[in-house]
């Protein structure tokens, strides 16, 4: 398949986990795009180091990008490519929808290297449920807010991966032919995984999932530190400084 001529082009995955992101990259791969997902090494560089100069410029070594980072990074993209720049918040039906995917997910969440807790402050959603379906609500809302009030509404997409009309939406939006019908269905929640590591850490959840979400929430002493998108401001050479309060 020909690779999409897009030029200078950067698109941007803004949905947060289990909203889709992996199909949405697989699709975009298949039709020819240097399209990236989730990285350890930038995602350790946003989390422990804080290192957004890091990040911003490993946007310049493909074309499009998605997962943990970047729908919090979302503010320093738009200010370095500016028009150049197209963003995708893939969504599901509602918040019950997302966070019951979510949960699912977490049967299979490693027992010690969980990435969850770095986001959303819990080790698991389980009990925690106002709490994450309020962190999905608000990232959602904020993102469209964002591109509203800057008039760039024209370079935000919203979709869900399982509405059949949006494989159109998506190829209007790109300016592209997208010689497929459905989004590829990957990194289903409930998927049969048989690996060892997949069964392990499996029954190690089924112990432990319903411990958690009998005993966290009433251990939990308050909010906890979640991690929201980042606030900076863009030079014209594209380094990054913190943001003006106006």
């Amino acid at each position: 398949m020909a690779t999409p001529d897009l030029g200078d082009i950067k698109i941007f995955g803004l949905g947060l986990q289990k909203t889709g992101l992996t199909s949405l990259l697989r699709l975009l791969q298949k039709c020819g795009l240097n399209a990236r997902g989730t990285n350890l090494k930038i995602r350790r560089q946003f989390a422990r180091r804080g290192d957004y100069q890091g990040v911003l410029d490993y946007y310049d070594s493909a074309q499009m990008f998605c997962d943990w980072p970047t729908p919090l990074m979302y503010k320093a993209a738009f200010a370095k490519y500016g028009p150049r720049a197209r963003f995708i918040l893939t969504v599901r039906k509602d918040a019950d929808t997302w966070f019951d995917s979510l949960k699912r997910h977490n049967r299979y969440a490693h027992p010690i290297l969980n990435k969850h807790r770095w986001v959303f402050g819990r080790y698991y959603p389980h009990g925690f449920d106002a709490e994450h379906k309020a962190y999905y609500e608000r990232h959602n809302r904020e993102v469209q807010e964002f591109f509203e009030a800057r008039g760039a509404s024209d370079q935000l997409l919203v979709i869900r991966v399982d509405d059949p009309e949006s494989i159109g939406k998506l190829a209007a939006f790109l300016g592209i032919q997208i010689p497929f019908e459905t989004f590829p269905r990957e990194n289903v929640s409930a998927g049969n995984r048989r690996d060892i590591g997949s069964i392990f850490k499996w029954n190690y959840n089924k112990l432990a999932l319903p411990l958690y979400e009998r005993v966290a929430p009433r251990l939990s002493r308050g909010p906890v530190r979640q991690l929201v998108p980042i606030e900076v401001e863009v030079d014209s050479n594209g380094v990054l400084r913190p943001a003006v309060k106006r």
